[in-house]
């Protein structure tokens, strides 16, 4: 995860975890991300998107 403008951008792995298992995110992190959805915006790069696609067609990840 990286800030950017005040901002946060989510790895692929962090989106996943976050939306499939968040108890493998730690306290500090689910802190984070939700101070920065209540405060500014969460950015998601647009590989990760692809690579959200790649893990659903190979079958690693039951999401879409």
């Amino acid at each position: 995860m990286q800030n950017i403008n005040n901002g946060l951008v989510l790895d692929t792995h962090v989106l996943l975890w976050s939306l499939l298992q968040p108890e493998e995110l730690s306290e500090q992190i689910k802190h984070k991300i939700n101070l920065v959805q209540e405060n500014s915006q969460l950015f998601l790069s647009s590989i990760s998107l692809w690579e959200i696609a790649m893990l659903n067609f190979k079958k690693r990840i039951n999401y879409l």
